[in-house]
């Protein structure tokens, strides 16, 4: 039963956050960035390539050092994510405000926050 619930919750929360990205590029005139981001500056490149790295070794550690802290989760990935989404909405805000390119990294940020907090409430408890 519950796996319906997360099914119909996904079903549900990505519909609506490809129209709300739709809408905020369009009303905004964002330009959309490169293939997969683009760094603002140089700064940005390695503060989230240096987050990224913790966040993914924390991660890989949790895994398979500290396997008596509890089982690996599928929304532990996420939570390795979140990090460097919140770095980027703080660069391309505190950069990069005119492109307004920040109002889509806040976007995303929130839908990852609604993720793990629906994936928890429905999964873990």
């Amino acid at each position: 039963m519950q796996d319906l619930y997360i099914m119909y919750g996904a079903i549900l929360l990505l519909p609506i956050y490809w129209i709300s990205d739709w809408f905020l590029t369009k009303k905004y005139n964002i330009k959309k960035e490169g293939f997969l981001y683009t760094f603002v500056n140089g700064s940005h490149k390695w503060g989230a390539i240096l987050i990224l790295t913790v966040s993914l070794t924390l991660l890989l550690m949790h895994v398979f050092v500290l396997e008596f802290a509890g089982p690996f989760k599928p929304n532990h990935i996420v939570l390795a994510i979140l990090p460097f989404s919140f770095f980027n909405m703080l660069m391309e805000y505190k950069y990069e405000r005119d492109s307004k390119r920040y109002l889509r990294s806040i976007l995303y940020t929130i839908f990852l926050l609604i993720f793990i907090v629906g994936f928890e409430l429905f999964v873990v408890m």
